[in-house]
């Protein structure tokens, strides 16, 4: 009986010098899986923090186009994440109706700052409601150069189209009103040296 008893912890012995250090790998990896996830998320909401107020920013958009993969598990985030898509998609974008714009507007900013909030409560980070709805701080200046640069791409592609023509003014020059023929007027220069080549004492 105690034979027995010693070949099993034998076996024991064996297999656990065999299978121990698997075992650890695997676990060490699992932990590294889940830190580097947890810190994905994290810059994640971190981004979105950043970017308040620059929805048109490139790091804002991958920002929320990342939301599924990393929150994915997380019913409430995709909840939220969902009415975002919806308000985004939302046809009313395309009304020329003011009141119509205003209310689409305020629609995807409701549904951006309580995808943040909720996002922020899945990684730690405890938001107020009424705090993430006011916007972060940005320039007016970036704001204004977005415009101008989509004003910019908007007439260089009507003139590329056809759509609009290429302004161009034309002037009247000295040159073209010397009739034909005759020399043109000296310049200022051109009379200055011909004044010190008459009189020698006038140098500078």
């Amino acid at each position: 009986m105690m034979e027995e008893g010693t070949r099993l912890l034998d076996w024991l012995t064996l297999v656990a010098i065999v299978l121990g250090p698997l075992i650890g790998i695997w676990v060490t990896r699992w932990i590294d899986s889940a830190k580097e996830r947890k810190d994905r998320r994290w810059e994640l909401f971190v981004t979105l923090r950043r970017t308040r107020g620059l929805e048109l920013s490139p790091d804002h958009v991958a920002a929320i186009n990342m939301i599924p993969v990393l929150f994915a598990d997380d019913k409430e985030v995709m909840v939220e994440w969902g009415r975002l898509m919806d308000a985004l998609n939302n046809p009313a974008w395309e009304s020329g109706d003011e009141a119509v714009s205003r209310g689409i507007i305020k629609s995807a900013a409701d549904a951006r700052h309580n995808l943040t909030r909720v996002i922020g409560e899945a990684v730690g980070a405890q938001l107020p409601q009424k705090e993430e709805h006011r916007l972060g701080y940005s320039p007016v200046a970036w704001s204004q150069e977005l415009v101008e640069q989509a004003e910019v791409r908007k007439s260089f592609l009507d003139v590329l189209n056809g759509r609009s023509p290429i302004r161009m003014i034309a002037g009247v020059y000295q040159e073209d009103l010397h009739v034909a023929g005759e020399p043109p007027e000296p310049t200022s220069d051109q009379i200055s040296e011909k004044s010190r080549a008459s009189d020698p004492s006038k140098t500078d």
